[in-house]
């Protein structure tokens, strides 16, 4: 006798609220939570990391470039030949831009976003890009903006 399960089909939203509900049941998402190597970070955690706004006040950037920088491991900002400035994360591939849960955003947009104005930045990499599909296989970058 077999048992067949079906399947429900959940918006990438719903499905990332489910990934992080499951991991904060679990312990998952604590340094030395269920699934944490002894003395380290959850699995999850080795494959984002994120800036908040305190850090963002603390580092004073004028622009996104400054504050990108230097502030995320794998995640480089670079020149090509015709002088625009490239964002990659650990891979060749442009990344997904999300701004406020809608993705998409083109890299000359983020440019010309204020520092002043951002809440906090996720970089996604690896396993933790996969709510995102094949968008996301260059790495995620998550905004969000203040609310004022």
């Amino acid at each position: 006798m077999s048992a067949i399960r079906s399947a429900q089909v959940l918006s990438p939203r719903a499905l990332l609220l489910t990934v992080l509900l499951g991991l904060s049941a679990c312990g998952g998402n604590q340094p030395g939570g269920q699934g944490a190597p002894p003395g380290g970070l959850a699995r999850s955690e080795e494959r984002s990391a994120v800036l908040t706004r305190a850090q963002i006040e603390r580092i004073n950037a004028s622009s996104m470039e400054q504050l990108l920088i230097g502030r995320f491991t794998g995640l480089r900002v670079s020149r090509d030949s015709t002088g625009a400035t490239v964002l990659r994360i650990r891979t060749d591939r442009d990344p997904l831009i999300v701004l406020d849960g809608m993705p998409g955003l083109s890299l000359n947009s983020l440019w010309q976003l204020n520092p002043n104005d951002i809440e906090e930045i996720r970089v996604l990499r690896e396993s933790a890009t996969a709510v995102y599909g094949m968008d996301g296989i260059g790495g995620v970058l998550v905004i969000n903006t203040r609310r004022r």
